[in-house]
């Protein structure tokens, strides 16, 4: 939810840096569109490790306490949202979503690394890429693990890695669950032209 750009061990530009408060109150903007178009919805926030800096950072100035609290600033608190620290999961009938502390460079690699840790199906963020990796064990049980790839702006790899070109793809993953423990994966990747096709329907982005 949050880049984390204005206290990032990462190099940055000056000139085009954010302070704090303006991430925060980004943030918080996302988290409010995203209530209101689905208010029927139940919400979650796993923290990724760039929503964890503003935690780690609070933490090297405790002084703080109290003044700053990232859950309450962004607005996820006031609107029930359920929330995760980084590093955490959740399991819904079976599947697991979290934001991942694993990577490979290979797209389906880091897929592929979770579902080895976890042993079970589900999805991850963390490594800009899509992907997707299976195993069945001797009674025929498919396991799946999906990376779910980005919504970030690539430009963003120039000033942390000097390169213009990642090896990042814009994605968005449609999970439909049926009876108890069954489910299906719809990993759409997001073309340079900036395109969705689902289920038969054409939205420009």
């Amino acid at each position: 939810m949050l880049n984390g750009k204005s206290i990032s061990v990462h190099p940055k530009d000056p000139n085009a840096t954010p302070t704090i408060k303006q991430e925060l109150k980004s943030a918080e903007e996302v988290v409010y569109r995203i209530t209101e178009a689905t208010e029927n919805a139940e919400h979650h926030w796993v923290m990724g490790n760039h929503d964890w800096w503003f935690i780690r950072h609070l933490w090297k100035y405790p002084e703080l306490a109290g003044f700053l609290d990232v859950r309450k600033e962004i607005g996820v608190d006031s609107l029930n949202w359920k929330t995760y620290d980084y590093g955490d999961s959740f399991d819904y009938r079976g599947f697991i979503f979290t934001h991942g502390n694993k990577i490979s460079e290979n797209s389906g690699g880091t897929a592929n690394k979770m579902l080895r840790s976890f042993n079970r199906s589900g999805i991850n963020g963390h490594s800009h890429r899509g992907g997707s990796s299976f195993k069945s064990d001797y009674n025929l049980h498919a396991q799946g693990w999906w990376e779910g790839g980005c919504l970030c702006d690539f430009t963003l790899s120039i000033e942390w890695f000097q390169n213009p070109n990642p090896n990042w793809q814009h994605a968005i993953n449609v999970i439909k669950f049926f009876n108890n423990d069954e489910f299906h994966v719809d990993q759409i990747i997001i073309p340079k032209h900036k395109f969705i096709f689902y289920q038969d329907k054409y939205y420009t982005l």
